[in-house]
């Protein structure tokens, strides 16, 4: 029984490294089972619950230090927002001295407040957003601060994007968004 338990548990618990836990999983062919393929219906070399967090505590130091940056003026108008739960969740657990982070993403959407004063977007996500994306039209321009770098992570080339200078549009339009994603949520 216990040579069995020695066996099975670096697929229960993250014993290893990452790089250490993928080896070893594709020394045993664990790709076979099943358990390294993510929602992409794809094998990647870790299973993704262990993929998902092993960037986490990068991306929260990366985003409590772009915010740290910013000229004390503009941090009491910059919303802070992550694109799903997993990122704003990172974020809200790990970050340093950081605003309430919201997400209109999963339960986090019910967090999020009714009023804004977004000046400036500090963005977090995957991909830039596109250029038909109408609330992010409202500011003036953007920079790409940062991204996610720790090989294997799920979260692995997630941007930190800040935006700057929302026009006089911005707030209102936000906060219909929000007001309308919130019916629609509570309605389900």
């Amino acid at each position: 029984m216990l040579v069995l338990f020695v066996f099975i548990i670096p697929f229960s618990l993250p014993v290893w490294k990452p790089g250490k836990l993928a080896a070893y999983y594709k020394k045993i062919h664990l790709e076979k089972s099943g358990a390294l393929r993510w929602e992409d219906l794809q094998n990647h070399p870790l299973p993704q619950d262990f993929a998902d967090m092993i960037s986490w505590k990068e991306l929260a130091t990366k985003v409590s230090q772009a915010y740290a940056d910013l000229p004390d003026s503009s941090k009491n108008n910059t919303l802070l927002y992550a694109r799903n739960y997993a990122l704003a969740g990172a974020i809200t657990y790990y970050g340093k001295n950081l605003p309430q982070v919201v997400s209109d993403n999963a339960s986090f959407l019910t967090w999020m407040p009714e009023k804004y004063n977004a000046k400036n977007l500090l963005f977090v996500g995957r991909f830039i957003p596109k250029t038909d994306d109408i609330v992010f039209q409202q500011y003036e321009r953007y920079t790409v601060l940062d991204s996610i770098t720790t090989p294997m992570a799920r979260e692995k080339g997630v941007k930190i994007i800040l935006f700057q200078n929302g026009n006089s549009h911005v707030n209102n339009m936000i906060e219909q968004g929000i007001k309308k994603l919130k019916a629609e949520f509570e309605r389900q």
